[in-house]
């Protein structure tokens, strides 16, 4: 994987529902006063703000290393705002836990603020909120905020190119230590943060459907799951 470059600015892809919450707080301390958040408002239809145009000089030092942390998807995606990005960095999740935590969260905003919004206006929950269709039939979330044409084929060479270092959910203090070691940062214990409630569970079906649709974001997660035992 590639060897980090503090004087370049580095980019955390955070896929949502992939303990991204908690490890924006690692981030902070880690990068302030260099870090800067990256997502777009989607009730109020606002676009991110970039950071400005020219490295702040004690950056193109190498003091207060510059870390871009959001969600890049779409008309905000990285290449979209920062077409010279080199490095990132990301966390990944099961697939399936993903999938499915997703729905958990958007049941509990619908809950929480009567509500969902998608570019500024509300919209209805899909799939008529049923966990199974929901499981079987909603796209993968993983590979829309991957912003590069990875295959099956060269999905090893694609991720070595671009990553310092891919963490996994499912071992996120071991993740969390050697991002660390590759960020020359100090690790910390890192706390388990922005948990959805479940109250449902996908049926065998729906499951058997989607590992075999998705057999490529397994074959990612799997890979990421081999850097981090």
């Amino acid at each position: 994987m590639r060897q980090y470059n503090p004087k370049e600015y580095v980019f955390s892809l955070h896929i949502p529902k992939s303990g991204g919450t908690s490890f924006t707080e690692t981030l902070k301390k880690w990068f302030w006063p260099g870090f800067h958040a990256h997502y777009f408002d989607h009730q109020f239809n606002r676009m991110p703000l970039p950071i400005r145009k020219f490295k702040p000089p004690l950056h193109k030092l190498g003091i207060y290393p510059m870390c871009i942390h959001g969600h890049f998807e779409e008309e905000c995606g990285v290449y979209e705002t920062y077409p010279n990005a080199k490095q990132f960095i990301t966390l990944l999740r099961d697939p399936l836990e993903l999938q499915i935590s997703l729905f958990f969260d958007h049941q509990r905003r619908l809950k929480d603020t009567g509500a969902l919004y998608w570019k500024g206006e509300k919209v209805e929950m899909e799939f008529d909120s049923d966990l199974d269709t929901w499981v079987k039939e909603r796209p993968s979330f993983l590979m829309k905020f991957l912003p590069w044409d990875i295959t099956k084929e060269n999905y090893k060479e694609v991720l070595n190119q671009h990553f310092i270092h891919i963490g996994v959910t499912e071992y996120l203090q071991k993740s969390i230590d050697i991002f660390a070691e590759k960020l020359n940062k100090k690790t910390v214990q890192i706390p388990h943060l922005n948990k959805s409630e479940r109250f449902q569970q996908a049926s065998d079906e729906a499951i058997k459907i989607f590992k075999e649709k998705h057999e490529l974001e397994y074959l990612i997660y799997d890979y990421a799951v081999s850097l981090n035992k």
